[in-house]
């Protein structure tokens, strides 16, 4: 079996359009308006001990990641994706490998189970919003 990833087809629109979808449910997800108090995982840097970061660069290195991210998903799905195609990769992706991953990271730094089903939710969520953007784009 060959895997072929076929950038040269891809819907840049359509990455654009799920990159933005990404950091928008990002900065709901992770604000206390969604999860109250669990929103925000963690205090600001200083209490954590490490280097206080500025949102520009946060907002732009997040950004894009999630650009990198849709174009990888947007080359795997192909040209002739639809809706269904799309959130069921994305689900797969989510949750198998992204949440995961998650799992397996928060295990060892000993997180709280709270934080994992909210980093591994975002996730699940996301790709599958992404896959559903990109997976209808015609």
């Amino acid at each position: 079996m060959e895997l072929t990833l076929a950038f040269d087809v891809v819907n840049w629109y359509a990455v654009l359009v799920a990159a933005l979808a990404s950091f928008l449910l990002a900065g709901i997800w992770y604000s206390p308006v969604l999860f109250g108090r669990f929103g925000v995982l963690a205090e600001n840097a200083e209490t954590r001990g490490g280097p206080a970061r500025r949102i520009e660069i946060i907002f732009v290195a997040a950004f894009g990641m999630q650009w990198i991210t849709a174009s990888l998903l947007a080359a795997i799905l192909g040209p002739n994706s639809d809706l269904s195609l799309g959130l069921n990769v994305g689900a797969l992706i989510g949750l198998f490998f992204v949440g995961t991953g998650v799992g397996i990271t928060s295990i060892f730094e000993r997180r709280p189970y709270t934080h994992v089903l909210i980093d591994g939710g975002y996730h699940l969520v996301n790709f599958c919003i992404m896959g559903g953007i990109i997976g209808s784009w015609h």
